[in-house]
């Protein structure tokens, strides 16, 4: 299997213009007028039900005070964060009731070298590794391992702390379940079946454009041996600029987020012509609307390498945007979005439809990050402080739309193709350039797809 499968790009993506790690925050929003739960999933407001209450209302919650054992937070974290049963509610209590686990598991037992026998490292980042593993079911899954809310230094940098890891959790399950509906429709058109006989269900918004989250486990112990073997292969093969995970403690602590493999990131792929990343763009841009409207979520990093492509036989891409279906030609590729880090959403309480929790990251925590020259992603950071005032729980779609225009800047400029001479390859290319002169024009994705003529 060659080293175009993976869910983090290979190429080291590490930003070296981030000098420290970035805290989320947990905001709580009173929305007088809801007419209906800006959620993803009802899961989450049972989850959420405890870790974010009523007493918590207008105030903004550093997740960053919720570390483990730190009694100077402790009272905080009592007046706030209880259970149904009165118990006391963590960080790291909710990341447990996310894994759908009541404690941590021993890593070898949860991974034992037996079962990793199809599986390589195929990337790496400051966080963790990367590794594509084929389970027994056959499928090929990506695995993130990530060590977590331990004293030793990993690659130069402090592990997140439960709180910090939330934010990119909660996020990455609430999108991933938006998928949950689109088999079911194309099904309904693969049986030759109109859009007039299509009963959505109530189903307001659906897409399966962001990652699908497989399983997310929370694990401790020594690190499989096997694991370990595939580390050192990579490094031979390839060099790590990673330590070797060896040196963790054997009581070391780690998240591992399971994936669906979602192919080559789009600094990677090789497009045939134009007309496939116009295909991909659109999907993208459909994929960003429907979540705004479904969490009031912004990417805030869609760079390109959070952009996968894989092939696909499928002839169309399906959408669910405020309830109607959208169906978008795909040009034989398939997009997916990752890597929500930075990202903002707002998600649904289930104890008051008026409250909404919102989870962001404070950029303007992190100076550095709008130091940095070089390429128009850099530029792009500082637009969004620009457009948000350097507040970052406000939701401001037009972040999407600025991404928007860097990806269409990237298809006109920067992408690999292979018919560059073809007639068909220069209309869209000449097509993405009207894009790019017009998409800022826009105040969000969900306005851009709604009402662009060429969409």
């Amino acid at each position: 299997m060659s080293a175009s499968f993976n869910n983090e790009s290979i190429k080291n993506h590490r930003p070296s213009f981030v000098s420290k790690p970035i805290r989320p925050s947990i905001q709580l929003l009173r929305e007088s007028s809801a007419s209906r739960l800006s959620i993803c999933s009802s899961a989450i407001l049972e989850d959420l039900e405890g870790f974010l209450s009523e007493d918590c209302d207008d105030t903004i919650i550093e997740l960053s005070k919720l570390s483990i054992g730190d009694s100077e937070h402790e009272t905080t974290i009592r007046e706030h964060f209880h259970d149904s049963s009165g118990r006391l509610c963590t960080a790291r209590d909710y990341v447990l009731r996310r894994c759908n686990q009541t404690d941590a598991i021993l890593f070898d037992e949860c991974y034992p070298d037996t079962a990793l026998k199809n599986c390589r490292k195929i990337g790496e980042g400051v966080y963790g590794e990367v590794y594509l593993w084929r389970a027994a079911d056959g499928r090929a899954r990506v695995l993130k391992v990530i060590p977590i809310a331990g004293d030793t230094k990993v690659n130069g940098e402090a592990q997140k702390d439960y709180d910090q890891i939330i934010s990119e959790i909660v996020i990455a399950m609430e999108l991933s379940a938006l998928r949950a509906p689109i088999q079911d429709i194309e099904n309904h058109f693969n049986e030759g079946k109109s859009f007039e006989n299509l009963d959505l269900h109530s189903i307001d918004n659906a897409t399966d454009v962001f990652n699908e989250v497989l399983a997310v486990r929370l694990v401790y112990g020594a690190y499989p041996s096997r694991l370990l073997d595939l580390w050192e292969l990579y490094d031979e093969c390839k060099g790590s600029e990673n330590d070797n995970p060896a040196v963790l403690p054997a009581r070391q602590h780690y998240l591992v987020l399971e994936l669906a493999n979602a192919g080559q990131d789009l600094e990677s792929y090789q497009f045939n012509n134009a007309e496939q990343a116009y295909a991909l763009f659109k999907q993208v841009a459909f994929g960003l609307a429907i979540a705004e409207e479904a969490c009031q979520f912004e990417h805030r990093d869609l760079h390109w390498g959070n952009v996968l492509i894989a092939p696909t036989d499928n002839q169309f891409a399906t959408f669910v945007l405020r309830g109607r279906t959208y169906r978008v030609r795909t040009c034989g590729v398939k997009a997916t979005i990752i890597d929500y880090s930075l990202s903002r959403a707002t998600l649904g309480l289930a104890d008051d439809v008026r409250s909404s929790g919102t989870l962001f990251t404070n950029l303007g925590d992190d100076e550095s990050l709008f130091d940095a020259v070089g390429d128009y992603q850099f530029d792009v950071y500082r637009l969004m402080r620009d457009r948000l005032g350097n507040v970052w729980h406000n939701f401001e779609p037009y972040t999407n739309i600025l991404w928007l225009h860097y990806t269409a800047d990237k298809m006109i400029t920067s992408l690999r193709y292979t018919r560059t001479n073809t007639k068909i390859h220069k209309h869209y290319i000449a097509k993405l350039k009207q894009v790019k002169n017009k998409i800022l024009e826009y105040g969000s994705c969900t306005q851009y797809v709604l009402t662009d003529s060429d969409i």
